[in-house]
This record gives C-alpha cells, sequence and structure tokens, in this order.
C-alpha cells in the first residue's frame, strides 16, 4: 500500500507539534537559520502570509481529520484556485507527505521520550521503508539502532528530506538481544539530507531565542494565546 494511502491517525501529540509551528511569509522563513526553520512552517506553494495561514490551516486540518492526501488535495483544490496558483499534484504531494510526517513523527517523538515509555524501551531503530522511492542514504541506515539519549537521533530523527518516510522503531533491551541486534555507539558519515538535520526537540523546546525578535515575539504570542493568535 503506498504511503499516502494509509489513512493518518488523529494524534494529539502531531497536531501539538504543528501548533506549535509558526507559519510566516516566504521571505521571513528564507531570513532564517536551519535551526530557526524548524519552529517555523512556509510553503513555496504560496507566495503571500495570508496564502500560507490558510496552507498551514488545510494542513492543521489534515492531520486532525487524518485526511489521505487524496482528500487533502480535494480540499485544497479550490484554495490555490481561488488564489490564481496553478499548483501541480506533485508539488501538492511533496507539501503534504513533508509537513504531515514531521508532524506524525514529532508527535511520536514526544510519546517515545516519556520517562515510562523510555524506561521500557531505552532504544531506538531507524526503520526505512526500503521500496525504489528509499533514498540510499536513509537505506544505509535502516535497522540501525542506536540508545534513546544518543546524538544520532539529533540529527538523524526522520523525516530526514522532502518527501522522506523513514519512521523510528521502539526497542527493549529483551527485544535487542531477542533479535540479536547491534546497539551502535559511532556515529555515521552519511548526512541527512539538507535542512533536516534536526530533532523534533527543537520545536517542543519553547525556546525562541534563535528567531529574530519580531517572530521570536509572534511565536511566544503563539504559544501563550493558542493557535488562532
Amino acid at each position: 500500500m503506498d504511503f499516502e494511502n494509509i489513512p493518518l491517525l488523529p494524534m494529539e501529540e502531531a497536531i501539538e507539534y504543528w501548533r506549535l509551528r509558526v507559519p510566516m511569509s516566504p521571505e521571513e522563513y528564507k531570513a532564517l537559520s536551519a535551526e530557526s526553520k524548524a519552529k517555523a512552517f512556509s510553503s513555496a506553494l504560496a507566495t503571500s502570509a495570508h496564502m500560507v495561514a490558510q496552507v498551514y490551516q488545510a494542513v492543521e486540518d489534515a492531520i486532525k481529520d487524518g485526511d489521505t492526501f487524496e482528500e487533502f488535495q480535494e480540499k485544497t483544490k479550490g484554495l490555490f484556485e481561488r488564489a490564481g496558483y496553478e499548483v501541480r499534484p506533485y508539488q501538492v504531494e511533496t507539501l503534504f507527505i513533508t509537513v504531515v510526517q514531521s508532524a506524525y513523527q514529532s508527535g511520536r517523538w514526544k510519546q517515545l521520550t516519556d520517562p515510562d515509555i523510555l524506561e521500557e524501551f531505552p532504544y531506538w531503530e531507524y526503520d526505512a521503508v526500503g521500496d525504489r522511492r528509499t533514498r540510499p542514504s536513509h537505506l544505509a541506515m535502516d535497522g540501525l539502532v542506536y540508545p534513546a539519549n544518543h546524538p544520532f537521533w539529533a540529527s538523524w530523527y526522520p523525516p530526514n528530506g522532502f518527501r522522506c518516510r523513514c519512521t523510528v522503531r521502539a526497542r527493549s533491551a529483551s527485544s535487542i538481544k531477542r533479535n540479536g541486534l547491534k546497539i551502535e555507539t559511532d556515529m555515521p558519515k552519511l548526512k541527512p539530507d539538507e535542512g533536516f538535520d534536526h530533532s523534533p526537540v527543537a520545536v517542543w523546546k519553547p525556546d525562541f531565542h534563535s528567531l529574530p525578535k519580531p517572530l521570536a515575539d509572534r511565536a511566544e504570542r503563539r504559544l501563550l494565546e493558542g493557535p488562532n493568535s
């Protein structure tokens, strides 16, 4: 079954993660550092702050409703047409897979780092899809097991590129032994795709000091007042 046809879970942590990302215009977004971009959202499909806000809301609705790609595409078709945008299906698909995977995997990160869960499952295994669309660098990470607190996950926690479908599998000590898995200690030489070398902690930790002051003020206000601020 293709990824885009799998119904998404309305994970509360995924919705919370998405609401912590601050929508901003493409011009504002381009001026941010890579670390700051992890706390923000913009889209090449939108040329104005107003349009970005509408796309942002459409993504949030898709996460809450568990939309498939086809459902998301149908819901946003009128949005782009009214704005006079000619958007190709692959562009919408790239947006959908990337941002929804970011929200879902980051929500999963928050669940897996719960102290009670970590105590039972202190190791994580990188899990790539392994089909013809999987990038060689991501496939090279498939099956690697690191302690959950290893620096590897600060850069290689998925998604690790546009349209990345990789995920993480939690492992207990007994599972490691039972399956004969090796616990890695050294960092790999390969790097994630450019712009994707950060973990979800960059968003969950409410620290906006790396943002330019006007954007930091907006982010903090959004955090305090809720998603509609």
